[in-house]
C-alpha cells in the first residue's frame, strides 16, 4: 500500500518526473510492491499498462 513517505524512495530510484497521485493510482491499480513499480516507471514511463508490462517480464525472466 503507498504511503506518504513513499516520495522519498522516488528520489532513491530517480523518479522524480512522477508525482504522488500518479504513484498512488500505480500502487492500487496493479497491486506490486512500491520499489517494482518504481523501478518500472523509471525504465517505461507512467503508463499503467506499460510498467504492468515491465514488471511481469521482469519476473517471468528470474
Amino acid at each position: 500500500m503507498y504511503h506518504s513517505h513513499s516520495p522519498a524512495l522516488s528520489d532513491r530510484y530517480n523518479c522524480r518526473n512522477i508525482d504522488e497521485d500518479t504513484l498512488s493510482r500505480l500502487s492500487r491499480k496493479l497491486d506490486c510492491a512500491l520499489e517494482d513499480i518504481l523501478r518500472a516507471v523509471q525504465e517505461v514511463g507512467a503508463d499503467p499498462e506499460d510498467v504492468a508490462e515491465y514488471i511481469r517480464d521482469r519476473y517471468n525472466r528470474c
